[in-house]
């Protein structure tokens, strides 16, 4: 049952609040950059995965792939590269990504006639066809940074399992790169390790790959046609449009972003939004119903909605003798402040999701969050079944088992604008993307101050945060 708390319960608690104080492939598996990538702390900031395309852990082998080559398969030779031309049996009919390299082929007899493209593209890497979002095959650059930046150990056996491979650390973390051979021809050594890049060699028959042979990690080149591993990589933060995004352990698997929209930091206000509106608005007396995006032309007022209608008790356009309106209840991507302002997979949350927030974590008020001198509620990751939904209101002790170095998120006491009033009093209300029950004029959101929190309805032309959760 929604426990609902009213704008006048949560202003009783002002006072104290004063006192005390953010490829639609459905068969394809998406491998998200949260849970499969790693932070070398490499100056561009790109991370890498923690396993091969096609492995299972990080010391499988994986798949093998030619280079340019999205399947793996059972012979790796000229007679079965797919960048070739129509009967060609040897690298001078390759037709795709072909460099000036003075050597005679089908695309050089005394004129370079080549594509010069040298970089693979999407439809052409591995691990963009393979797992999606943002990864891709590392380029020689992104090859050379990781030797150059980071530590390489040798092990032959890599945490018991057996495998020997490179041990590849950095910033207090690391990848392991097994030594899983090739294919060239029949052939497959399995002494060494080589890996794609995701750049052409100076010559057009062979592409560029990082190479090891016990501790010797060095770049190297090798034919395209032979079937090499891929470790994939992405940008900082991938496939979340460059937004952080916490994983608090919800059995949703949703992630919660750091921050809330309109903000850099998790202490930030950042924009208030009416709910249904994707553009932010900063004056109070912009949050009322005259100025409301989804209400009729002709009438300012409650009863004008047109938009988002249900069959309530309150009788507005939405009835005319009898009920007309659309019954849309959750809002659509154009009416989500999160899809609209950060795209991706990114959106307001439900109700449920809002509720699971609720009732899974450990919320602790703080009147200082990281010497912001912000207040608000840090909601952390439970480290114990006994703590789930456990609140920590004001003048309470939290629990010594949680510190801002354990998983959280923080939602700052931003307030809310109301017509013609904003309340910012150690208060905070974030939006969903759903109606209240059974009233077409509220919507649902989180409201809390520091005694309280729980799910609300407010008028939909108010001006609250939004918080943007993600989906993996």
């Amino acid at each position: 049952m929604k426990k609902h708390f009213s704008k006048m319960m949560l202003a009783a608690t002002v006072a104290a609040a004063f006192v005390a104080c953010h490829d639609n492939d459905d068969d394809k598996v998406k491998f998200d950059t949260i849970d499969y990538s790693v932070d070398l702390g490499l100056t561009s900031g790109t991370r890498w995965a923690k396993m091969n395309v096609g492995a299972k852990n990080p010391w499988d082998y994986g798949d093998y792939f030619a280079w340019g080559e999205t399947k793996s398969k059972d012979t790796y030779d000229w007679s079965n590269y797919l960048h070739m031309a129509p009967g060609g049996t040897d690298w001078q009919s390759i037709n795709k990504y072909q460099n000036d390299d003075h050597l005679p082929s089908d695309f050089n007899k005394g004129t370079f006639i080549g594509d010069g493209k040298t970089t693979l593209e999407a439809a052409d890497d591995a691990a963009a066809a393979n797992w999606g979002g943002d990864w891709t095959i590392p380029t020689i650059a992104d090859f050379a940074e990781l030797l150059g930046k980071c530590k390489t150990d040798w092990t032959d056996n890599y945490n018991n399992t057996g495998e020997s491979g490179l041990v590849v650390s950095g910033n207090g973390n690391s990848i392991f790169l097994p030594t899983a051979g090739f294919y060239n021809g029949g052939n497959f050594p399995d002494s060494m390790g080589r890996y794609w890049s995701a750049t052409l060699g100076h010559a057009t028959y062979y592409a560029q790959t990082l190479y090891f042979f016990n501790s010797n990690p060095a770049i190297d080149y090798c034919d395209r046609c032979d079937g090499n591993t891929v470790r994939p990589v992405c940008p900082k933060n991938g496939s979340t449009q460059g937004h952080d995004a916490v994983d608090l352990g919800l059995p949703s698997g949703k992630l919660w972003a750091t921050c809330n929209v309109g903000a850099n930091t998790p202490a930030e206000s950042g924009g208030f939004f009416a709910w249904g509106e994707t553009t932010a608005k900063t004056d109070t007396f912009d949050f009322y119903w005259p100025k409301y995006k989804h209400v009729a032309d002709t009438r300012d007022d409650v009863s004008a909605i047109n938009k988002y209608q249900i069959a309530d008790d309150y009788f507005g356009i939405w009835y005319n003798s009898e009920y007309s309106g659309d019954n849309k209840t959750t809002l659509e991507p154009n009416d989500d402040a999160a899809q609209a302002n950060w795209g991706g997979n990114w959106t307001m949350p439900t109700e449920d999701q809002m509720w699971e927030l609720i009732n899974e974590c450990y919320w602790v008020w703080t009147t200082d969050y990281n010497g912001t001198n912000v207040c608000g509620y840090i909601v952390y990751k439970i480290k114990n079944k006994a703590d789930k939904g456990v609140k920590v209101y004001a003048f309470e002790t939290p629990s010594d088992n949680y510190s801002l170095t354990d998983t959280h998120i923080f939602l700052p006491a931003a307030g809310e604008y109301h017509p013609a009033l904003h309340w910012d009093s150690g208060l905070g209300f974030y939006w969903g993307k759903s109606h209240e029950d059974n009233f077409t004029r509220s919507a649902d959101e989180i409201g809390f101050s520091n005694s309280d929190v729980g799910m609300m309805g407010s008028y939909r032309c108010c001006g609250s945060s939004v918080r943007p959760v993600y989906k993996p």
